[in-house]
Formats: structure tokens, sequence, C-alpha cells
């Protein structure tokens, strides 16, 4: 059986354990409990993974800059050139 880096892997049996039996703390491969070090890597990785979720907020200015300059710059040629016609 070839494991991933970021797989958990049962201490007994070796099966890979998905995310409701860290829950629980018990493997359902060979019914053995897992040790309570498991169960609190399991909450750090969905912590972890719940972080990375989250857009980053130092990317706002950036892209509303970017809106403002593609929509302002527009505008303001259009105005030039109406006033260039009328």
């Amino acid at each position: 059986m070839t494991n991933t880096l970021t797989e958990t892997v049962c201490l007994h049996c070796g099966s890979a354990l998905p995310s409701s039996d860290l829950a629980a703390g018990w493997c359902d491969s060979c019914g053995k409990r897992l040790p309570g070090s498991y169960k609190s890597g399991a909450k750090a990785a969905q912590a972890a993974t719940a972080v990375a979720d989250q857009p980053d907020p130092r990317r706002l200015p950036f892209l509303l800059g970017a809106v403002a300059f593609f929509i302002v710059v527009p505008l303001a040629g259009l105005l030039y050139l109406a006033r260039l016609a009328g």
C-alpha cells in the first residue's frame, strides 16, 4: 500500500484513516483505539485547512486598485472623446 505524506495511517494495522475515524478515535479496519495525538493532529489539520481556504486580506487593496483603474481610465477616455466631439 502506497501512502502519501499527508495521509494519516493507523498505528496498529497501517490502513489509511479517513477523517471520520480520526474524529471517532477508532480504526474501522482493525477496531483498535487510536492514540490521543491522532485526534489532536486531525483537529490541527482541519484548522489549517480552514485558514488556508480564506482569501488573503493583503490582496484586497490590489484588487480594488485594479478594478478602479479599469473603470476610471476608460470612463475618463470616453469623457475626453465626448468633450472633443462636442
